[in-house]
């Protein structure tokens, strides 16, 4: 009976002690290039299914045994790989993935990989732009996007026409929907200077009237402009001039 008994005190002895291993990592993941928090990002303990999601503030907690590794990553990030060290205020920097940037497009809803899109979605190559002296984001679009028609400009600061895909209906308006940084765009797209933009993603077809309505029945623009990065601080001129007869 003691021989028993005593087996049992060292069973429950053994699992506290391991139990007691167990530490809790917590801190917040931010970019490296801004240093904003990234939100969603996912928190995982390397071979096991025990993991976690940044909160809006790009905070986490996580426990983990000793001598653990944490694997990070989130989508336009590369993966990076930490052992869990029971720290209450770690910051875990994550610096952009180009090549995985490449292969990812804007959505109405966020942004997800080219290969997991079902609609037809395009980004336009932003290095023509630099090829080409024109003032007006469409028009230096033009040729670089599969389907997408812009007119020319007949007068000085107009804006031109756009079609995607051509004509929808035979009488109805075929304007396109044009979405900045998020925001359904009304303005004149004269006024968006080509530099200040990040990307352009062109939606083609009607699965962005599930997330636009019907006035994407035409497709979207999705623009991104260009944010503030950390570093030194840089000062880029450029001019154009022009003569119209």
């Amino acid at each position: 009976m003691k021989t028993k008994l005593l087996m049992v005190l060292m069973l429950c002895f053994g699992a506290l002690t391991a139990w007691g291993q167990r530490i809790v990592t917590e801190g917040t993941v931010i970019a490296a290039n801004t240093n904003e928090p990234l939100i969603g990002a996912t928190v995982y303990v390397k071979g096991t299914t025990s993991g976690t999601v940044t909160n809006v503030d790009g905070g986490f907690s996580i426990a983990a045994d000793q001598g653990a590794t944490l694997v990070f990553s989130c989508l336009g990030f590369k993966t990076i790989e930490l052992p869990a060290n029971g720290y209450k205020d770690m910051v875990v920097k994550m610096e952009e993935d180009i090549q995985l940037l490449e292969t990812i497009v804007v959505v109405g809803y966020g942004v997800t990989k080219k290969t997991d899109v079902t609609g037809s979605a395009v980004r336009a190559n932003l290095k023509d732009f630099e090829k080409v002296a024109n003032t007006n984001v469409m028009q230096s679009l033009q040729g670089t996007v599969p389907g997408l028609n812009v007119g020319q400009v007949t007068s000085a600061g107009g804006s031109p026409s756009i079609q995607i895909r051509g004509k929808n209906t035979i009488s109805g308006s075929t304007d396109v929907l044009i979405v900045l940084d998020g925001i359904i765009y009304t303005g004149d797209l004269a006024s968006i200077n080509p530099a200040d933009i990040e990307s352009i993603d062109v939606l083609k077809d009607a699965s962005a009237t599930a997330v636009y309505g019907a006035q994407a029945a035409n497709g979207v623009l999705l623009i991104t402009s260009k944010k503030g990065q950390q570093g030194k601080a840089r000062i880029t001129f450029s001019s154009s001039y022009s003569i119209q007869t």
